[in-house]
């Protein structure tokens, strides 16, 4: 490649590509019997549990492949607020040594949930059964949750 020489005074900068603001790892992922898509910042997965974090916009789907119902569970976490949408999903958790049982989909103290059903798609969200023999919500809300003072 043959190049001018650049004048006095003047300082030759190479072409670069015109490049974008870094922007979040928008991905899908497996986690547990959960497919998710995302920026993966926006959650973790351990012990079946998928936990959703603060400034979370996500999909959640059934992973090719997974047990339905699935028996984990989506807790959002303390005073998060969080996007999800879902789309064909079916939970139900394994009974649990509590009181009030597992549920499907659980929301910590302070936390915001926007859901979304995607459209044409079937989502059932069981809870499981309590020490009481009587199944726990399928969405649980923290005690004293007020939806009017939000």
């Amino acid at each position: 490649m043959h190049e001018r020489p650049a004048r006095a005074g003047h300082v030759r900068q190479p072409h670069s590509r015109r490049c974008t603001p870094a922007q979040a790892a928008e991905t899908k992922a497996t986690a547990g019997d959960f497919e998710v898509e995302g920026d993966t910042s926006g959650y973790s997965y351990t012990n079946g549990v998928l936990t959703v974090n603060d400034g979370a916009n996500i999909t959640i789907s059934m992973a090719s492949g997974a047990t339905t119902p699935t028996s984990d569970r989506i807790v959002i976490a303390q005073n998060a607020t969080a996007t999800i949408t879902l789309n064909n999903v079916y939970i139900t958790p394994t009974d649990a040594g509590t009181s009030d049982g597992y549920s499907g989909i659980d929301l910590g103290n302070g936390a915001t949930l926007n859901l979304t059903l995607s459209d044409d798609s079937t989502n059932e969200i069981n809870g499981g059964t309590s020490t009481t023999g009587l199944p726990g919500p399928g969405i649980h809300l923290p005690a004293g949750f007020d939806p009017h003072n939000k």
